[in-house]
């Protein structure tokens, strides 16, 4: 965590920001363990090579991989803007990605390719914690940063992404299904439809695609009413009632 930090300061000194699961699970949901850290940056103002520089000056820097992008679409599942990234490793244990956005942070911020309300968050040298921008149905609440937040630490998430974007596919919306399932393996739940008709109509003509997204749906809603039922046990238990062991084995038992 301290080695984390160490570098997000780096990061933000240079005008880059933190992004992804890193601010959702660690400064949102104040988690200890995380996977890597996200960091973007303006390819107008921050030098990705100078930041690796200057990481190198306090700490083991190894390279995993670097990539460029002929255009701006071939990052990611959604992001139309990201140029180039930049993976590595520091002190053998902590792993970042950067990556270039082609554009202002401003315009990072506005960029409405975010997929699950649990990823819109970020961390800037100016802002503690921010969204990129607030989604259809929170546009015209008083405070949606508020709702938003208070629904990722309580580890529920919506779909975000309609699919509307003129360069998405079918591969797109088998990642943001894959993405959903991950989070719900993960412990967060799934709040409202995993579809919208412009999703649907990217599946069309792709049946093999069609059949494992609608297959992960239904383990997403097995997952979640496995945990529900788990926890209905457990409040039993709490108070008093106790089911015979081995359903009581079978239940907190299942995958």
């Amino acid at each position: 965590m301290e080695l984390a930090e160490q570098v997000i300061d780096v990061a933000l000194a240079m005008d880059m920001w933190v992004f992804g699961g890193y601010v959702r699970d660690v400064i949102v949901r104040g988690q200890k363990k995380f996977g890597d850290v996200d960091l973007g940056c303006s390819e107008q103002k921050t030098n990705v090579g100078q930041f690796i520089r200057v990481l190198g000056t306090r700490f083991d820097v190894k390279e995993v991989r670097s990539k460029k992008f002929k255009d701006t679409k071939g990052y990611g599942r959604m992001s139309k803007g990201i140029k180039q990234v930049e993976r590595f490793i520091v002190n053998d244990t902590l792993h970042i990605d950067v990556v270039v956005f082609d554009g202002s942070f401003t315009d990072w911020c506005n960029e409405e390719s975010v997929d699950f309300t649990s990823n819109i968050f970020f961390k800037s040298w100016d802002t503690q914690l921010g969204i990129r921008y607030a989604p259809g149905r929170f546009k015209h609440m008083a405070n949606p940063v508020a709702e938003l937040v208070k629904m990722t630490r309580e580890g529920v998430f919506e779909r975000i992404w309609d699919g509307s974007e003129e360069h998405a596919n079918h591969m797109h919306v088998f990642q943001i299904c894959q993405r959903a399932k991950e989070l719900v393996k993960r412990g967060f739940t799934f709040k409202g439809p995993m579809w919208t008709p412009h999703m649907e109509m990217k599946l069309i003509g792709h049946s093999a695609i069609e059949d494992v997204c609608f297959d992960i749906e239904d383990e997403i809603a097995v997952i979640q009413t496995r945990r529900t039922t788990q926890e209905m046990v457990r409040c039993l238990s709490r108070n008093g009632i106790h089911l015979p062991q081995e359903i009581f084995t079978k239940i907190e038992s299942a995958a």
